[in-house]
């Protein structure tokens, strides 16, 4: 198992552990966890948690469709180093295919 945070070094962990578990034919299980339940708590807000996994764009699509959401909240986009970053950068990609607003947030201090 690999924990992902969303950190760079997170990050760097999932691509070594899929290394080795490809190299020693090991299965691979990725854990991230969000906390949003103690969030939601603080403001006194019920809040819905889905945990799936699959192609992160496709994802979000279907479960916009799937409970027919009028709003995607993102966090502010990635700075695009290279074309192939441009091209891999999921939330990107999933911000341009979905069929609702997007609201994407940016500077942490002012939240």
């Amino acid at each position: 198992m690999v924990y992902i945070d969303g950190t760079e070094q997170s990050i760097t962990a999932a691509q070594y552990a899929i290394c080795l578990s490809r190299a020693i034919g090991a299965e691979l299980i990725a854990l991230y966890v969000v906390n949003t339940r103690e969030l939601a708590r603080q403001k006194g807000l019920a809040i819905e948690t889905i945990s799936t996994s699959g192609t992160v764009q496709v994802v979000i699509k279907n479960k916009i469709r799937e409970h027919g959401i009028d709003l995607l909240v993102i966090g502010e986009l990635s700075h695009v180093r290279s074309r192939r970053d441009e091209f891999y950068n999921e939330a990107e990609r999933a911000m341009r295919n979905v069929p609702c607003s997007v609201l994407i947030v940016k500077d942490e201090d002012r939240v």
